[in-house]
């Protein structure tokens, strides 16, 4: 029942009310700048919101050379977490891998604990983390999400937001149960 009512909250598809109310808080922000705006929400100058849920993510591909190193380092990570007892597992839709480490002592003490990765090179730089995360939290199961797209892993497809919430949802769904909530960690850069 949590997790439905997580999947409902926090990975909607349905954002276009969402997206209508952000619309509006900046425009009277954008008003309240002095910047001047049309009904289409085109902002002068150059300021335009975005609903980061809705539109196609944007890419470009590298040099063969940067691929390798980011299929070396997914190699790496993956040695790395399978020698902490992670265990590989595949979403249905192939959209993320997920790595999950059950409790030594078989049954989880409390919510599982969701990690999802950045932008960067996927779930290398964090295995010194996790590692902690697992000592400090022996009783808990402990599920790492990798997305190759956001990895910069060469990928033939790049989901929609939407999609990837969804499959991280049904993944969850599927085996989180006992009615317990989730405890995500997210991790990003701020400019």
């Amino acid at each position: 029942m949590s997790c439905f009512c997580a999947r409902l909250v926090v990975f909607s598809r349905r954002v276009s009310t969402a997206a209508c109310i952000l619309q509006q808080a900046a425009g009277k922000f954008i008003s309240a700048l002095g910047i001047e705006s049309d009904n289409n929400h085109t902002r002068k100058p150059k300021a335009k919101f975005i609903a980061h849920t809705e539109a196609p993510l944007v890419s470009a591909y590298r040099p063969l050379i940067f691929y390798l190193l980011t299929e070396a380092v997914a190699a790496w990570s993956h040695v790395k977490l399978s020698c902490q007892g992670f265990k590989l597992a595949a979403s249905k839709s192939e959209i993320a891998t997920y790595y999950i480490r059950e409790p030594a002592c078989g049954s989880s003490t409390g919510p599982p604990i969701v990690f999802l990765h950045g932008i960067g090179l996927g779930l290398g730089p964090y295995t010194g983390f996790l590692k902690r995360v697992v000592s400090q939290h022996p009783g808990r199961t402990v599920i790492a999400v990798q997305y190759k797209h956001v990895s910069m892993r060469l990928t033939s497809r790049i989901p929609r937001v939407t999609e990837v919430a969804d499959d991280v949802a049904a993944f969850l769904a599927d085996r989180v149960s006992g009615g317990h909530w989730f405890q995500p960690f997210t991790h990003e850069y701020m400019r």
